[in-house]
């Protein structure tokens, strides 16, 4: 697992140690040879279960096919994606944890088979008294902001799938009303009648996504986003290399190109000429790194980089969760949003 906080990747010498010395005993004793006592077994992150559980149970996980972190996370974890105050206080960032079991009745009976639990109930050890008293503060001006972020953000991961079976159902619409039309214009041939066929086919046509950047995702975006432009007669062009991003998780992407696409709707939507109001993408790969260009037409004003702050606030975050930069730039009637990524 990749860009996941308080997941390590690395190997500790001494944990090695541990796994192979325990794996030993386990052989020569028929897998009765260790025991473990601790009152945290999970303390500061879901993986020291995992641990605990390679280190005692490493039969058990070969016989469920769980022995690699990856399966096990998959099957009794998930993880949450929120966006939190940077430790510099200048700003947010989005940050990935892995903070929620799933199928955990299944986990525990698992657990079990080599774990004695006790709680505080059970074992009646002597406890200072303590006087509980609770302090409610309002929350500041940063925290309803950050609050406001991530409920956006949220609602953009979910949107994702729900736009993508929107432009399904109107891919397969589209499909069978392109054949509705080539059957009638089969059965009658007739000038006038050819032409209100012609005029039915080319508004088919503009709902028909034909989109294909090499990313499922992407496609969704642009062809939810060409129906939006549509609408306000607005014109879009994109050049786009979906497999470039391939690395993004999928929610993530949705939203990126999501919240992108509508801060430059709502700017250039605002031109009052529909002849002007275009936008341009592009994403390319470019010696090792992903770019992202979007570039339209706004109108003269205050900076439109703060019209619609939300989704350039959003955006910033995720391009940040994959070490990308992002810059900004206003000038002649057009306004650019410009990213750049590592390809990872």
């Amino acid at each position: 697992m990749r860009n996941v906080a308080g997941l390590s990747t690395s190997e500790a010498q001494k944990s090695s140690d541990m796994f192979g010395k325990c794996r030993y005993l386990d052989e020569i004793t028929g897998g009765r040879g260790v025991v473990f006592a601790t009152g945290t077994p999970v303390s500061n992150s879901m993986t020291e279960l995992y641990t605990v559980m390679r280190y005692l149970q490493y039969s058990t996980l070969q016989q469920k096919k769980l022995t690699h972190f990856d399966c096990w996370a998959s099957t009794f974890g998930e993880t949450t994606t929120a966006i939190e105050l940077a430790p510099e206080g200048t700003g947010y960032r989005a940050r990935t944890r892995f903070a929620k079991f799933f199928n955990l009745p299944e986990l525990m009976s698992m657990f079990k088979e080599v774990a004695d639990i006790k709680t505080a109930d059970q074992l009646h050890l002597p406890v200072p008294e303590a006087k509980f008293e609770t302090v409610v503060a309002k929350p500041s001006d940063l925290q309803k902001e950050m609050e406001t972020l991530n409920l956006l953000y949220e609602r953009q991961r979910q949107q994702y799938q729900v736009a993508k079976r929107n432009v399904q159902i109107i891919n397969r619409k589209c499909h069978e009303l392109k054949v509705q039309i080539a059957d009638l214009r089969r059965m009658a041939p007739n000038a006038a009648l050819q032409q209100s066929l012609n005029e039915a086919e080319a508004a088919a046509r503009q709902y028909d996504a034909s989109t294909q950047t090499g990313s499922e995702v992407l496609d969704v975006v642009l062809t939810e986003k060409s129906m939006l432009c549509e609408a306000h007669h607005i014109s879009i062009n994109n050049v786009a290399d979906g497999t470039c991003l391939h690395f993004m998780d999928p929610a993530d992407l949705y939203a990126l190109f999501a919240n992108a696409l509508d801060h430059a709707i709502e700017l250039t939507r605002k031109l009052p000429e529909p002849e002007k109001r275009m936008i341009d993408l592009l994403v390319c790969r470019r010696q090792g790194f992903a770019v992202l260009n979007i570039i339209s037409a706004v109108p003269d004003g205050p900076d439109p980089g703060r019209e619609t702050c939300d989704e350039l606030k959003i955006v910033k975050r995720i391009i940040q969760k994959y070490n990308g930069f992002l810059t900004t730039e206003s000038n002649g009637g057009f306004f650019a949003i410009k990213a750049v990524f590592p390809v990872q």
